[in-house]
């Protein structure tokens, strides 16, 4: 289970200024058949605040930009790995009864 939050405080540059936002994301991840496929299932903007506002100002125009996501972003990963189960079959067995010499580095 992993969560994240992050949140941007508000700037101002020379043109104009960007208000502050936060983001939360929540994401949980389950391994199945021996650690061989990890499905990761990630929801962002948990609680809808993604929002992001800024104006900007010049001589000769004047720019305001405003942006909401309509809803939180859900993502499902799958990723399987191919030598995992025997790459650790592997080292199981160095560590079983062989003596760890320096020749095996």
């Amino acid at each position: 289970l992993q969560v994240n939050a992050s949140y941007n405080s508000p700037s101002v540059s020379a043109q104009g200024r960007v208000e502050g936002y936060a983001v939360t994301s929540l994401a949980v991840r389950q391994e199945l058949f021996q650690r061989r496929l990890a499905l990761t299932l990630d929801v962002s903007d948990v609680l809808g605040t993604a929002e992001r506002e800024s104006t900007f100002r010049g001589p000769d125009f004047t720019a305001y930009q405003y942006s909401l996501q309509d809803a939180p972003v859900v993502m499902l990963n799958l990723r399987w790995f191919i030598n995992r189960a025997m790459n650790e079959k592997d080292r199981e067995g160095r560590r079983g009864g062989q003596d760890m010499g320096d020749d095996d580095f």
